[in-house]
């Protein structure tokens, strides 16, 4: 019964591992999971891009959620899609760290 069994769980294993190695082989674009990250920064004139502590710069490509926060320290919560760009996902004004007037 064991010999039968492997007999047959062999084949299976091959078939198995080869689909796989040809669905590799093809090319076929396989989706990403986007990484979903908090981002702390300032809001550039434009309300275009992000500015980190770091001197990274993102730049958002829903801008629009960026309007009138110019200059502003934000906390954004933004999927990640390529090394500079990010989708706002959600936005939250911080209050400056050294307020200019009391």
């Amino acid at each position: 019964m064991k010999a039968t069994f492997l007999l047959l769980l062999v084949p299976l294993a091959v078939t198995l591992s080869t689909s796989a190695r040809a669905n590799a082989q093809s090319g076929r674009p396989v989706a990403k999971a986007l990484q979903t990250a908090t981002i702390i920064g300032i809001v550039t004139a434009d309300e275009k891009n992000i500015i980190t502590r770091q001197k990274q710069i993102w730049a958002v490509v829903n801008p629009e959620i960026l309007r009138s926060h110019a200059w502003q320290r934000v906390s954004i919560i933004a999927e990640i899609g390529t090394k500079e760009s990010v989708t706002v996902e959600s936005l939250q004004v911080l209050t400056p760290k050294y307020p200019c007037c009391p």
